[in-house]
């Protein structure tokens, strides 16, 4: 009885160790959803609406993301509606516990649509790019902050985004998210799912 008692109190404690590792662990496998507010410059009102977003790892270092936006506005009787679509190739880099540099870089689709303007719906294809830092200080909360870089039809951009996730479960957190450029500034509030 005192050996397993012995045996239980050390394999504890081992467990304990191990447990700051296992809680700054950094998930490159989730899906996320959010309510999303747009401030773009020359619109009275701000666009409203929801996105997903979703990544899938393929090796340790790389990764696959997936992001589609529906944003509306209605402006002097004129509905205004936008979707964005993402593709992106993403990679991540170790630098400590709890702490990668993160790179990514795809394609992306935006359309919008104004009732009643010739030549609406206006859609146009770019290239997207992002790197900046991802931490996760304990259990609970993770910062995340990139420069981001835009390139449609011509017009490249850049900006920057700043995150705070919350983790509430194992495998579920809450976020908020900041996006700002020249022309859009953007908030998010959402819940994550990882595995």
């Amino acid at each position: 009885m005192n050996i397993t008692l012995t045996l239980a109190a050390a394999l504890a404690a081992h467990a304990q160790q191990d447990l700051p590792d296992a809680n700054r662990y950094l998930s490159y496998d989730f899906v996320e959803v959010a309510w999303i507010r747009s401030d773009v410059d020359g619109f009275g009102d701000e666009f409203t609406g929801f996105g997903a977003n979703g990544a899938l790892s393929l090796t340790e270092s790389f990764y696959l993301r997936a992001s589609a936006t529906r944003l509306e506005v209605d402006v002097g009787g004129f509905d205004a509606d936008t979707l964005d679509l993402a593709g992106l190739l993403g990679y991540r880099y170790g630098l400590d516990l709890g702490l990668d540099l993160v790179a990514e870089a795809g394609v992306g689709r935006a359309e919008i649509d104004i009732s009643g303007v010739p030549g609406s719906p206006d859609t146009e294809t770019g290239f997207l790019a992002s790197s900046g830092l991802r931490y996760r200080a304990n259990y609970t909360w993770e910062f995340e902050g990139t420069v981001d870089f835009t390139h449609f039809d011509g017009d490249g951009e850049f900006g920057g985004t700043v995150t705070a996730r919350a983790h509430i479960a194992r495998h579920a957190a809450l976020f908020a998210s900041y996006g700002i450029t020249d022309d859009v500034d953007t908030l998010a509030l959402g819940v994550r799912f990882g595995w």
